[in-house]
Parts: structure tokens; sequence; C-alpha cells
């Protein structure tokens, strides 16, 4: 595997995991929510989601890693295109000199 894909496929991992991470603590949180207010005595949805509510902090987090983990797919796949076309010679430039005598 060539080492500037491994680096970006590390990268894109971590990313994954991160988001992982941050949705499952979100649906546990919305989990923990609904166990505390039954469907009948659910609050005004938007007291849940207001600023500076564990909710909403989760929700942002996990939207952040998520527009991370898309930043890392598309550095990856740029990768993949510029080694694709190192290798396949394209955009190589050869010089050829000539001296007439």
């Amino acid at each position: 595997m060539h080492e500037d894909l491994e680096a970006y496929r590390r990268l894109l991992s971590i990313t994954y995991r991160r988001y992982i991470e941050a949705d499952i603590l979100l649906a546990e949180a919305l989990n923990d929510m609904q166990a505390y207010f039954p469907a009948e005595r659910m609050p005004y949805r938007g007291t849940i989601g207001a600023p500076g509510s564990r909710v909403r902090r989760l929700r942002e987090r996990r939207d952040q890693a998520l527009l991370r983990l898309q930043s890392s797919y598309a550095k990856l796949k740029i990768a993949k295109g510029r080694v694709e076309h190192r290798r396949s010679g394209q955009g190589r430039v050869f010089s050829l000199c000539f001296h007439s005598e």
C-alpha cells in the first residue's frame, strides 16, 4: 500500500470511530430522555434542543464528527486519485534536447 494512502486511511478510521462514538452517545441520551418522558408526557420539543441542553450538545458533537468523517473520506479519494495519476504516467514531463553541430 502506498504510504500517502496509509495516512489518509488512518485518518478516516479515526474519524469514523469518533463519529460512531458520538452517534452512540446521542442515541443513548435520546433513549434516556424517552425513559424520563414517556410519549404522552413528552415536553415541548423546543426545550429539549435548547442551547446548552445535553441533547443539543451531543447532536452538535455528532454533526461535527460527521463533517470531519466526510472531509477525511474526500481527502482519501483525492489522494487515491493522485496516486493513480502518478502510476499511470500521465502528468510526467520529459524534456529532450537536441544539439546540432
